[in-house]
Parts: structure tokens; sequence; C-alpha cells
């Protein structure tokens, strides 16, 4: 490791929350607290190498409502983040490293992630990425080797999830239930078990255009 590896790091934040966990676990604030804290007990005044800085408020970079699996370049702060990157000047990038609060914030595809560490790690840029959750950091070939089993581990997550969701689909219609997401056909309503029961005004109505 030369000297360049041990100098305290300017990191910038990433967070991201798609628009199925806006009140779960992966809030954005609590996402910025737990980078934050992970910062500052790495910050200069605990750590003689390879500790960290904030980069600053203008390098946190926040990408609502997208999910995981959206390739990098349709995230409009993920394109900003690397394009404050790529046109600052050789000598004085903004930042060094690149901090999420789990390896799922940055993709939950294989594909992406290894597409976006590729990005990170081209020659002209040479960008760490730390995970605060599953405490991996990119500068350390332990770092590295844990990124690609997380990478795997995400999308295996993500594609169980779909398994779980399209079986209970199966499921609700093979009970009978409407399990379609828009709204029950004319004629028809919703009970607070999932059935369809007629309403009879409208039933008239149904019947009428078939006539």
């Amino acid at each position: 490791m030369n000297k360049e590896d041990n100098k305290t790091k300017k990191v910038a934040i990433y967070l991201r929350v798609s628009t199925d966990e806006q009140t779960e676990m992966y809030g954005k604030d609590s996402q910025f607290t737990s980078i934050s804290k992970m910062i500052e007990s790495r910050s200069p005044k605990y750590l003689r190498e390879n500790s960290l800085e904030p980069a600053g408020e203008e390098y946190v970079y926040y990408d609502e409502g997208v999910s995981g699996t959206t390739d990098p370049s349709e995230r409009p702060q993920f394109r900003k983040m690397m394009e404050d990157y790529d046109n600052a000047p050789a000598n004085n990038k903004p930042f060094d490293a690149i901090a999420v609060y789990k390896i799922d914030r940055l993709a939950r595809k294989l594909k992406v992630l290894i597409n976006i560490i590729d990005y990170f790690e081209d020659p002209d840029r040479n960008i760490k990425l730390i995970s605060v959750n599953e405490n991996i950091d990119t500068s350390t070939p332990f770092g590295r080797a844990m990124l690609n089993i997380m990478g795997v581990i995400a999308e295996l997550e993500i594609e169980t999830i779909k398994d779980r969701m399209q079986g209970g689909k199966v499921a609700a219609i093979e009970s009978g239930k409407f399990s379609s997401g828009t709204n029950p056909p004319l004629g028809y309503k919703k009970d607070k078990n999932g059935f369809l029961k007629i309403i009879k005004e409208e039933s008239e109505i149904v019947k009428s255009i078939f006539n």
C-alpha cells in the first residue's frame, strides 16, 4: 500500500430510496446518519492511516424513487455525482471515496454493481467504495472480494422477493381473489378479503351494454 492509499480520504455520500422503501428502515435520514457516524469514527483524530473526512454538504447525493436495478446513467443524482468528479481538475478532485449505507443502495443487480465498480476503479478515477452495513472498503483486497460476494447476495435477495410476490399472486388467484393491481371491473367491488362482489346498480349497466 502506497502513501496515497494512507492519506485522509474525502468521502462523498450516496443515498438511494426506491418507492417501495419510503417508510421502511432504509429511509434517507437513517442512511445519512449511519454513514456520517462511520465517517466520524474514522476521522484523523482517531486514525493515523486510512482516515476519512466528509467531502462536504454539496457532495451528498440522493436518488429518490429509483430502483437499485436501474442503470447508473439513468439515475439523476448518481449521474451528477460522477459529473462533479469527472469535471473537476485532475489535481483537485472533490472526493476520493463514495460511501453507501448498504451495497444494495448502490445496486441490486450484480451486473449493475460490477459496471459501477469498474467505473470507479478506472485508472483515471480510482474512487474507493465504502459500505457501512457490510463494513466493506474496496481499498483493501478483502474488501474487494467481499464486495463481489455481497453483490451476489443482493441480487439473490431481490429475485427471492420477486418469486414470493409472484407466488402470492398465484395463490390469491387460485383461491378466487381479485389480485390485479388495477381497480375491479365495472359492476364489481372488492371486499375486505379481496373477493369480488357484485354492485347491483352497476351490474344493470353491464347487462345493458352486453345486450
